[in-house]
């Protein structure tokens, strides 16, 4: 396990281990750590990589499909081509959603 999550090698033993003791996941995710930084637009495509091929890959050794969440507030503004079933809103409920992006898709300001 790493951190909040599992490295893709741990998924054949995850997927065995929930099913020997009868757990049902109710969803994956993943914290995109840079989303709101253009500089690491490289690192954030990356982390949607790598969630979509171990997400796909302990869905297919589930046999059933798990929501699937990986947008916080900047990643809803700046990626939104990467939304899987909900997104996680956090700090875009205080008004920070400043993103140039944003700002040129919505007259706001």
């Amino acid at each position: 396990m790493h951190r909040l999550g599992f490295k893709d090698f741990e998924l054949d033993q995850l997927s065995e281990t929930l099913s020997e003791k009868n757990l049902k996941v109710q969803s994956m995710f993943s914290h995109l750590s840079s989303s709101d930084m253009p500089e690491e637009r490289a690192f954030t495509l990356k982390q949607f990589e790598v969630f979509e091929k171990n997400s796909s890959y302990l869905i297919e050794k589930l046999g059933y499909t798990p929501i699937r969440h990986i947008l916080n507030s900047s990643g809803i503004t700046s990626y939104s081509e990467h939304q899987y079933d909900m997104v996680r809103i956090g700090i875009g409920m205080l008004g920070n959603l400043l993103t140039m992006k944003f700002r040129s898709n919505y007259s706001l300001w």
